[in-house]
């Protein structure tokens, strides 16, 4: 609200007399001169005819670091001390303040020391008995802590935000990999129950798969469902061969650590294992160990980084012209994975040659970030 103000009537005095009221034991000046010199608060006065500073108390040196006749000298050096951000915001106070108006802003300033300062500035016009604005008194108050400890509340709410908003997608991803790693499992036992020519070879490929997918859950879950190292992973199922196979399992593998989304890494060793599946099917030797060769690097599909691999392997007796339907049946049903996996999983291309008994595998997938809300794909075999 304005203040109005008689010009002619200027010197204050302290009624006497009144109930409760005692005399001063001195000048109202004094008073006033005791309560500016000892509160922390800036108290100042801008003259609105002239649009000079006249008065600003001495919190103004501890605050700014500047000596007071700095401000006399120009009211303006407040504004080449405010943040850089906060430039808009103080102009707009000031263009308020010289039209007469009240305010009430929030703003920074870089004091000599190099500390950056919260101020509240709050400002009311003087008019006298004419309407005419003559003054503008205000005060201005370093809030300082109080900011830190409103920013610190703010950044502490963000953070349980975004806590809870990520514990909530990772319970959506949990639940997306289990749906869809029960029914790619569903889909694979009614596969291999249509192969499999005994019990216990049923039993051998639908262990050998749970292993395989149980194996590779862990390392998700241990990962806490980020991007996982190719290399990493190898080496795991590597030491664990074993587990996937009741036979000696010689895996050699070579490439750099090249990171993968967690989604994409399920439906590649799905794909991986099928290979190996195809080089059992075709040995005339159930207790041969024929080593292969897993090398990668990564390079570019459609001119998005990608992944490359190549699996090399020489099979001994194998005899695969003459190999009787059943077992071209397991053959094919594996490479029909395979394919699945990679290329309609993974949008990549996969290449299984088996011509020979030097088989000479590629495949290649995308190495691209899916987004963290697409739910909506599903693992098909």
């Amino acid at each position: 609200m304005n203040t109005q103000f008689d010009i002619d009537d200027a010197t204050p005095h302290h009624p006497q007399g009144e109930s409760g009221m005692s005399p001063l034991p001195f000048s109202i000046e004094t008073c006033f001169q005791m309560l500016i010199d000892n509160i922390a608060d800036i108290f100042w006065i801008f003259d609105a005819k002239s649009q000079t500073g006249i008065y600003i108390s001495q919190a103004f040196e501890s605050v700014f670091g500047r000596p007071i006749k700095d401000f006399y000298s120009d009211y303006l050096v407040i504004l080449k001390m405010v943040h850089p951000e906060d430039q808009d915001t103080y102009k707009q106070m000031l263009s308020l303040m010289l039209n007469g108006k009240e305010t009430d802003s929030y703003y920074r300033i870089i004091n000599v020391q190099g500390n950056t300062v919260w101020l509240r500035s709050r400002s009311t016009p003087i008019i006298d008995t004419n309407g005419e604005h003559i003054f503008t008194v205000g005060i201005c108050r370093d809030v300082t802590t109080r900011k830190a400890t409103e920013i610190a509340l703010r950044d502490s709410r963000e953070h349980y935000r975004k806590a809870a908003e990520s514990n909530r997608q990772l319970l959506q991803e949990v639940n997306h990999r289990v749906r869809n790693n029960l029914a790619g499992l569903m889909s694979l036992i009614k596969l291999t129950r249509r192969t499999s020519q005994t019990l216990d070879e049923y039993n051998d490929m639908i262990m050998r798969r749970i292993n395989l997918m149980t194996f590779v859950h862990d390392i998700l879950a241990h990962a806490g469902w980020e991007d996982v190292d190719f290399k990493s992973v190898l080496e795991h199922i590597a030491s664990q061969a074993e587990t996937f196979h009741n036979n000696p399992v010689s895996m050699i593998i070579k490439g750099d650590s090249i990171f993968i989304h967690p989604r994409q890494i399920m439906p590649l060793m799905l794909a991986l294992l099928e290979l190996f599946n195809i080089s059992e099917y075709v040995k005339t030797n159930p207790k041969t160990i024929n080593p292969f060769h897993i090398t990668w690097k990564q390079t570019q599909l459609n001119n998005m980084p990608a992944l490359h691999i190549q699996w090399t392997q020489h099979i001994e007796q194998c005899d695969l012209p003459q190999a009787p339907p059943e077992l071209m049946e397991k053959i094919t049903l594996a490479k029909e994975l395979v394919n699945g996996f990679i290329g309609y999983e993974l949008g990549g291309a996969a290449h299984i040659n088996t011509q020979s008994n030097d088989f000479h595998h590629e495949i290649t997938i995308p190495l691209q970030t899916m987004p963290d809300t697409d739910l909506a794909a599903t693992t098909s075999v």
